[in-house]
């Protein structure tokens, strides 16, 4: 099996490199360890990989390195399903992980690396204009929102992160919030309009996290074909800084005024140009909608989810899916 492991010695302050590191001395020598250099040149390790012949790839880094080798795997023109994504977290946010068994990779041999359970999940396919005015498209493996999201993860992006994830995507939450100006969007889900809304926050989820813990699609499955959506509506400060527990704990998506549903194709279309709703994937800011975002279903296989984000997990109430 030809294993290829792909590194953002950045990710986490460091915490990439210190890992691709310890586990470099412990490797086969024929595994590859590959690192990126600039961003989004993970997916471009990626595609190459594959294009060799590589069918297990380790990911090493935060929820942006792993998407951007699924963004590699998935551009590199082999049939979906075909290649396995083992995720190893060393970045900020760590949402994507909460969805995996627990896993260490420095206390593990490295044949149970690429062994175990590892069945299809789908991913995201994003397409959007970006700031240049040029049309782009990008797979994604975890979660989209567009509103104060992404606005967000632009102040977490440029600032140091040195407060760990969960405190740095608080922190921005709060700066965003101050100066929040609700988005006007119109959104169509599977073809059926689904009417104008002034939101804070759409989210479309293929995993369940977000924001350095966030819980804001509960109820997502990353193998059932659909995106799990929830829209958040305007509502005054003082009621949203009532709501901030409810982002974590997992309820979000029962407060009222929030809407819930899934479909497997959303568009976003803009109404006010100077109230932008900026685009979050998979925790890096991209630009801003309109966008379109569709599912791949059993695009590729992952290495020991847990049982409860697959199907076969336990029964999921509640979710409304598009007409």
């Amino acid at each position: 099996m030809d294993v290829v492991v792909i590194a953002n010695p950045r990710a986490g302050s460091g915490r990439g490199e210190a890992l691709a590191r310890s586990l470099q001395r412990r490797l086969p020598a024929d595994v590859r360890v590959l690192r990126t250099a600039t961003a989004g040149e993970g997916a471009a390790l990626a595609r190459a990989a594959v294009g060799e012949g590589a069918r297990e790839l380790v990911s090493i880094g935060g929820d942006g390195t792993h998407s951007e080798v699924v963004e590699g795997i998935l551009s590199a023109g082999v049939p979906p399903g075909e290649v396995t994504l083992r995720p190893l977290h060393a970045g900020t946010g760590g949402d994507f992980r909460r969805l995996l068994d627990a896993f260490d990779p420095e206390d593990t041999p490295f044949e149970h690396w690429v062994s175990g359970n590892a069945p299809l999940i789908d991913a995201g396919l994003l397409e959007w204009t970006d700031e240049e005015g040029r049309p782009a498209r990008r797979h994604f493996l975890n979660m989209v929102t567009f509103g104060l999201g992404g606005l967000v993860d632009r102040y977490v992006n440029r600032g140091s992160k040195r407060l760990g994830g969960r405190t740095s995507f608080f922190l921005a939450t709060v700066r965003a919030l101050a100066g929040w100006k609700p988005s006007p969007v119109r959104i169509v889900a599977d073809g059926v309009d689904r009417g104008t809304w002034t939101v804070t926050n759409v989210i479309v989820g293929n995993g369940r996290h977000c924001g350095g813990g966030m819980c804001l699609a509960p109820e997502a499955l990353l193998d059932d074909g659909l995106f799990e959506v929830l829209i958040l509506p305007d509502v005054p400060l003082f009621r949203s800084a009532r709501l901030a527990p409810r982002l974590y704990d997992g309820s979000i998506h029962r407060q009222e005024g929030v809407t819930a549903f899934r479909a497997r194709e959303i568009e976003a279309i803009p109404l006010d140009e100077q109230r932008p709703a900026w685009l979050d994937v998979d925790g890096e800011d991209l630009g801003r909608i309109p966008c379109r975002l569709s599912v791949i279903p059993s695009a590729i296989r992952l290495r020991t989810p847990r049982r409860d984000v697959l199907r076969a997990g336990p029964e999921h109430d509640g979710r409304e899916e598009a007409p």
